[in-house]
């Protein structure tokens, strides 16, 4: 079984239909928040719970994390734990700049931007 890194950037009926369609993959999920700020942090805890129980009732494996910082702290999170996708918010990967050519060539596996 590998595993996918779904980055949930704000409550959204987008993350419902991506669960749907991995929980048919037999992949452990890691939900992870990446949120801006404290406010912003108890918000995706909130919504990451709420995803957490869909995946419980469903009994598809899953994780749950919050990460802080870079968006590039993704990419070691991705080596550790052998991920085989990250999902990713545009909106987060345009947090990227100039950076975003650096992110790409670091990248080892596939990404899917939404």
């Amino acid at each position: 079984m590998g595993n996918v890194i779904l980055v949930v950037d704000k409550k959204e009926d987008i993350y419902f239909k991506i669960l749907n369609y991995l929980k048919e993959s037999k992949k452990k999920i890691i939900l992870l928040g990446f949120p801006k700020n404290q406010e912003e942090e108890r918000e995706h805890w909130h919504f990451l719970f709420s995803l957490c129980e869909k995946l419980e009732c469903e009994k598809v494996p899953f994780s749950v994390g919050m990460e802080k910082g870079s968006l590039f702290n993704i990419l070691e999170l991705a080596k550790t734990i052998s991920a085989e996708l990250i999902i990713l918010p545009k909106r987060k990967f345009l947090l990227l700049g100039e950076e975003y050519e650096d992110f790409l060539k670091e990248l080892e596996i596939p990404i899917l931007i939404y």
